[in-house]
């Protein structure tokens, strides 16, 4: 997908960044959504069931990574590709995709932990395996996404 432009190498360090921000974003952007929806929707069926609204925005935050990590991961490869800054895209896609997830994933159980409530044991040593496994799927689904991209 070349634009007719081409801009410096990104490497991954630059990827590595990128996705950071980005995905801070979306985990902070997911917190927030969600407890504001549980404090502005109290009444509501949808947030009727949790006692604790931090906990609860924290852990749905987390979940979330499960689809949109790959998603964003996606999203990156797109706009890698589309930039043609003279260097495979892959690379960058992935490494962006893995960071940034992690960023996200540790923000969220960093909050989980802080915020759970007493009966809640929020264990690290079964959360971690879960964030690898969001780290792992978004770093391959932006790097195959590239080079698909990169082929077409």
């Amino acid at each position: 997908m070349s634009y007719g432009r081409t801009q410096p190498s990104a490497g991954p360090v630059e990827g590595a960044i990128h996705g950071a921000v980005v995905y801070l974003g979306l985990s902070l952007g997911l917190f927030l959504t969600t407890t504001l929806s549980l404090v502005l929707g109290e009444d509501s069926l949808a947030v009727s069931g949790s006692s604790n609204k931090l906990f609860f925005a924290a852990q749905f935050g987390f979940e979330q990574l499960l689809v949109l990590a790959p998603l964003l991961a996606v999203g990156l490869a797109v706009y890698y590709v589309a930039s043609d800054r003279g260097e495979p895209a892959f690379v960058t896609t992935a490494v962006a995709g893995a960071v940034g997830t992690l960023l996200a994933g540790l923000v969220m159980l960093i909050l989980m932990i802080a915020l759970a409530p007493d009966l809640v044991d929020v264990s690290l040593g079964d959360e971690l395996p879960v964030l690898l496994a969001y780290v792992l799927g978004s770093a391959i689904a932006g790097g195959v996404s590239a080079i698909g991209l990169d082929i077409v």
